[in-house]
């Protein structure tokens, strides 16, 4: 039991990290009004996070050890809960807010918005109700994490001055179009929806088809792109396919010669983006292509329109699917529709799970283990990808595997 309360300190902490950065970029987060505090306390909360973060790994290793640094990671996995809670009460509020918005016409107009300050706009009392709710919780949160930040000084614990949530940030950096489709479990309607989206034809606005999948991070988006990708209807509806791992750094050269050497199964050294540009295009003229470009970050229209000029030539029906988080990256890339991609249902969440923790679907093998399975696959919150790493830590752990709790 000890070693899966400190495993789920470890995921919970790395997703809270992930969903807070998430929130801050979102164009929901907008609709606060700026002199709450709000906004200057989360990015506290992202200082504090990222001093966490940094001892983290020191204190796996002297837990077995030190009772106080056992209950450190006890305190935070509590700490990351609540914080966890505060950020979906903000998240939802947010989008309620613009909800609302898009549903009022005397909020709806663009010159009421642009001439109007945004602090009278946020005179409504239900918003200053909430933000004087949310601000005292906040406000409370922000105190326990300096609090354990005090007691990670007083611990001794080092900072190996590169944390886990930048590892799992790099690690998730990296994809390709593989997928193991018996593992994947409760993307099914997902799947068909966005294949739809690419097979509509008369959905095309310009030269180029782009529909999106968006969502928050570790949702499994990535996932879905390959789904699709490998789907035996996508995979004879186009004369070529490409994948490509995008990231953070929209390297426009970088991203033309993958997708050179992808259609032309040849290596490129040359760095010339007019070389590379005009190579691509004649290798997409007069096909049916269809490009994944997962995990996109960039809001740079210029840049974007940059990488897209090689497919100008090709044939009608081509399409690229994008992947992303941010919904101001899916609102500048997106012609022909977009997927907002939802948690998993919880006995989905719960198979892949088992099948991390147990290599099994179910608990049939491991009756004992099925409630404390099922009240970590809660904590979830329907992720797949803290699915996935509780269960393998779990696993690594050995304490599933051999029944000890």
């Amino acid at each position: 039991m000890e070693a899966i309360a400190i495993s789920l300190a470890e995921a919970v902490m790395s997703g809270l990290f992930r969903s807070l950065s998430d929130l801050i970029s979102s164009t929901h987060f907008n609709r606060f009004d700026r002199r709450d505090k709000i906004l200057s306390e989360l990015k506290k909360w992202e200082k504090l996070l990222l001093k966490i973060n940094a001892s983290l790994e020191d204190a796996e290793e002297k837990q077995t050890t030190s009772r106080s640094v056992e209950f450190w990671l006890r305190d935070l996995r509590d700490i990351a809960y609540d914080a966890e809670d505060i950020v979906d009460e903000l998240a939802y509020e947010a989008q309620r807010r613009q909800m609302k918005e898009e549903s009022d016409p005397s909020f709806s107009s663009r010159l009421v918005r642009k001439y109007i300050p945004t602090c009278f706009l946020s005179c409504n009392p239900s918003h200053i109700k909430f933000s004087s709710r949310i601000e005292s919780k906040i406000l409370n949160l922000t105190a326990r994490l300096d609090d354990a930040v005090s007691i990670k000084n007083d611990l001794c614990l080092v900072e190996n001055g590169r944390g886990r949530y930048d590892r799992v940030k790099n690690t998730l950096r990296i994809s390709s179009s593989l997928v193991d489709e018996s593992r994947v479990y409760g993307r099914e309607s997902d799947k068909d929806a966005v294949i739809d989206m690419l097979m509509n034809d008369g959905c095309d606005i310009g030269d180029i088809g782009v529909a999106c999948i968006w969502g928050m991070a570790g949702v499994g988006k990535t996932t879905l792109a390959q789904l699709v990708y490998n789907d035996t209807e996508v995979k004879s509806f186009f004369d070529l396919k490409v994948w490509v791992c995008v990231s953070e750094e929209f390297d426009v050269v970088r991203l033309t010669t993958t997708m050179l050497q992808a259609v032309t199964e040849e290596s490129f050294s040359v760095k010339d983006l007019d070389l590379l540009q005009v190579r691509l295009k004649e290798k997409l003229c007069g096909k049916k292509f269809f490009i994944v470009l997962d995990d996109v970050w960039n809001e740079n229209y210029e840049q974007w329109e940059l990488l897209c000029r090689p497919f100008i030539e090709g044939a009608a029906g081509s399409k690229i699917l994008v992947t992303a988080r941010n919904e101001s990256v899916v609102s500048m890339m997106a012609t022909c529709g977009t997927y907002h991609l939802r948690e998993l249902k919880n006995d989905d969440c719960l198979s892949l799970f088992t099948w991390h923790a147990l290599g099994a679907s179910g608990f049939e093998g491991h009756p004992h283990l099925k409630t404390i399975g099922e009240e970590i696959v809660k904590k979830c919150k329907g992720l797949p990808l803290a699915a996935k790493i509780l269960g393998r830590l779990l696993r690594t752990k050995g304490n599933l595997m051999s029944g000890k709790t």
